[in-house]
């Protein structure tokens, strides 16, 4: 069989030359658009709000299990809700505080610490709730006999932050939920006794500086 000629096959060839080098044109336009700047580092994460989800970082262990939110999260302000009792969700973070990534090991020891004081306090409440602040002391006392037995199956989330140089830890513990969003945005609620706990711990003093459960304020 007789080949066809060079220019045959070029003559043959043109319409489709032109129909891929407009398809061509079209992927790199789009990629073009599609393409995280350079500028902003090729990185859309930072630019994130808290509407929007974000990644944290998953630790477990003993009787908990529990999402690390970074310093440079925008959900990180929520941690004032452990210190100024909004349960409206307000990410003022009052002044002297500044931001701070606690690492598992912390987040060990601070579960180590609220295992061990609710476990006490279920057995000798008077003693272990007067160390609290006293607005906080009703709450934590009619719902200590629930947590004690539930407190592991809350799902929390963490803040690190510093007042001077003292590490502070907020928690955040609460049910899962479905989509288990407690993985990646941040939660606040509103009653719901100590299925809604706050805890702010000072981690340098081991010590507990707020712990309220539940209810408006």
């Amino acid at each position: 069989m007789r080949s066809k000629s060079s220019s045959q096959v070029g003559g043959a060839a043109r319409p489709g030359r032109v129909v891929m080098l407009a398809l061509s044109l079209v992927v790199l336009t789009a990629l073009a658009v599609f393409r995280p700047s350079e500028s902003t580092g090729g990185s859309s994460s930072a630019q994130r709000s808290p509407g929007e989800p974000s990644v944290f970082r998953i630790v477990s262990g003993d009787g908990y299990e529990g999402a690390i939110v970074p310093a440079g999260s925008p959900w990180h302000g929520m941690f004032s809700i452990a210190i100024t009792r909004d349960r409206g969700g307000s990410t003022t973070v009052p002044s002297g505080l500044t931001p701070w990534t606690p690492e598992p090991s912390d987040i060990a020891a601070t579960e180590r610490y609220l295992a061990d004081w609710v476990g006490r306090a279920a057995k000798s409440p008077a003693q272990m709730l007067a160390a609290l602040p006293a607005e906080d002391r009703s709450a934590v006392e009619h719902g200590l006999p629930w947590l004690a037995v539930n407190l592991k199956t809350l799902k929390r989330q963490y803040w690190g932050f510093k007042s001077g140089d003292a590490p502070r830890i907020a928690v955040h513990a609460a049910p899962d939920d479905p989509e288990h969003r407690w993985r990646f945005e941040g939660r606040a609620m509103k009653g719901g006794g100590c299925s809604n706990l706050w805890l702010d711990f000072n981690l340098a003093d081991q010590r507990i500086v707020r712990l309220t459960c539940g209810g408006d304020e």
